[in-house]
């Protein structure tokens, strides 16, 4: 998208394709517990999370921050859980995006991109999906939650930009200043 600009529908078919690629994996929100209902979860999961790192996008540093420090927790917890292959992801991923930082922090010489913010945010739901598929001794509380808990920042802010958008009848995909970020900064 960076090189041409795609219509909002290939990204959401692309990012369909890959999550129907996670559910073949065994890759399903809730594992076991929810039953078939996780698979719609599991979209609706993957989907979200991988568009709320891009909205997150808006500010020089911010994604690429946000997602350095999820990825370094999700590390953590996957050492705790003795999921090296996860926590080794989890750590690359969280060294690129720190890497990346030096270059996006204000003023930004590099920027990310939709190829950049999609590709972390869908990272980043599965890396949260990995953790939770290997909690299973764990309580059905912490199974359910801890992705929730991962994610906290981009889930409010994207539901917040989408209620403000879908009420003033704006399209949600189209940039503005109406982030927490942006209101955060407005504050001082």
């Amino acid at each position: 998208d960076d090189l041409y600009e795609l219509k909002p529908i290939y990204k959401v078919v692309a990012q369909v394709a890959s999550t129907f690629i996670l559910i073949s994996k065994g890759f399903v929100f809730g594992n076991d517990l929810l039953g078939w209902v996780g698979v719609p979860i599991t979209f609706l999961w993957v989907i979200g999370i991988t568009n709320a790192i891009n909205l997150l996008d808006n500010m020089d540093g911010l994604s690429a921050g946000i997602s350095s420090i999820i990825a370094l927790i999700v590390g953590a917890i996957s050492i705790l859980e003795g999921d090296s292959q996860t926590a080794l992801i989890s750590f690359v991923l969280a060294g690129s995006t720190l890497g990346f930082l030096r270059y996006n922090f204000n003023p930004a010489k590099i920027f990310m991109g939709d190829s950049g913010s999609l590709f972390l945010g869908f990272s980043l739901s599965f890396l949260a999906l990995s953790v939770q598929k290997n909690l299973n001794d764990a309580s059905v509380f912490i199974i359910m939650i801890l992705p929730l808990a991962l994610m906290v920042i981009p889930i409010l802010d994207t539901s917040l930009v989408t209620i403000k958008r879908l009420v003033s009848g704006r399209k949600i995909y189209m940039g503005g200043k109406d982030h927490t970020s942006h209101r955060l900064v407005a504050m001082g």
